[in-house]
């Protein structure tokens, strides 16, 4: 299947801002309001996960979540 195939899954389909990290087209996960997919950060040099998360539909209170949930991990700075 093409969509499967590993050129498909590795092909880089989006960029940070600062161009720090790339998204690959592998998804690994769904939630009610998000999708995970594989990505790199390139410049630590390994793989990280990249949330992309829909507000569309989401009640209120839990956008206000997600939009604190957000603005936490902004700020965490992590050794590894």
């Amino acid at each position: 299947d093409y969509i499967r195939s590993p050129e498909v899954q590795n092909a880089i389909v989006e960029r940070s801002p600062g161009g720090r990290y790339v998204r690959f087209m592998e998804k690994l996960g769904s939630g009610a309001s998000k999708d995970v997919y594989r990505a790199y950060d390139t410049q630590e040099g390994i793989e990280v996960a990249w949330n992309v998360v829909t507000l569309s539909g989401v009640p209120k209170t839990e956008r206000n979540r997600i939009v604190n949930e957000v603005r936490l991990l902004e700020r965490l700075h992590h050794s590894n």
